[in-house]
């Protein structure tokens, strides 16, 4: 039997596509892995994205949906959902040398500060809700979001507080 496990691969820690091998890794995928094995099951990896997630799912492209997924009130009435393994914040990330001029919430939620976020998910959702003065672009590459930032094509982005410490890691 196949475990058909969708999953975005541009999520780390949770989920990454690695393009050169072309395999998942993360700790979700790990969890699916040793999932699978345990239960006898072959697995399987299938690609979505944050805005055709829940669609996915619902019309049976796959059987469970993994990769630092969070919790929502309309997710909640779709799907039943595993305990958390970690629960998780979010939080504005910004280029180090602009901590200054972007310290507090009204520095952030300005016409001048140009967000960005990926397309579908609950970043978009939190940016759309808290952030309405600022420019806000959505991305659809969440693979190379972080690098708008970097090179300066954006100044902030809200995600959870996981994933920006693997970016402050990495960069």
């Amino acid at each position: 039997m196949i475990l058909r496990v969708g999953t975005t691969g541009d999520y780390m820690p949770f989920s990454w596509y690695k393009k050169n091998t072309q395999e998942y890794i993360g700790f979700d995928i790990d969890i699916a892995k040793h999932f699978a094995a345990l239960n006898g099951f072959k697995i399987q990896f299938i690609r979505t994205t944050w805005a055709a997630l829940s669609y996915d799912l619902i019309t049976k492209k796959f059987d469970i949906a993994m990769g630092g997924i969070s919790v929502t009130a309309q997710r909640k009435t779709l799907f039943s959902f595993s305990n958390p393994i970690i629960t998780d914040k979010k939080v504005v990330v910004i280029r180090c040398v602009d901590k200054e001029k972007l310290k507090f919430y009204n520095d952030i939620n300005h016409n001048s500060v140009k967000l960005i976020e990926n397309i579908g998910g609950t970043n978009e959702q939190c940016a759309k809700t808290y952030f309405k003065q600022s420019s806000l672009t959505l991305f659809s590459d969440n693979r190379k979001i972080f690098d708008e930032i970097l090179n300066k094509n954006a100044d902030a982005m809200i995600t959870d507080k996981i994933e920006a410490d693997y970016q402050v890691r990495i960069n």
